[in-house]
């Protein structure tokens, strides 16, 4: 809880990028990867790995909840994931986008 407090209400700026960037690469396209520390918040269904680093796959949002969508590599049970935006920004370490070079 004071991690979470702490980078959401004290860090206020890099929240609101983070939910930005999130927003403009989902909508051109690009998933993200992201990385996280594990067993910081909650998370259902239980994980594999209690705590450490992790890296997950964030492909959607949705902004009325506001929540993100993502996947994790652990098998069926966790190919589609919600979690609250304030929740992932309080374990996020790191954020990267896959874009082509390319455009169809």
């Amino acid at each position: 809880a004071i991690l979470k407090t702490g980078r959401c209400e004290f860090d206020k700026k890099g929240y609101r990028e983070f939910v930005k960037n999130i927003k403009r690469k989902i909508d051109l396209g690009a998933p993200l990867a992201w990385s996280v520390v594990l067993g910081i918040v909650p998370e259902n269904p239980p994980l594999p790995q209690l705590f450490g680093g992790h890296a997950r796959l964030i492909f959607g949002y949705n902004a009325t909840n506001n929540e993100l969508l993502y996947s994790d590599s652990w098998g069926a049970k966790h190919t589609r994931k919600v979690m609250k935006m304030d929740d992932a920004w309080a374990i996020t370490t790191g954020l990267m986008a896959f874009e082509s070079k390319h455009r169809n």
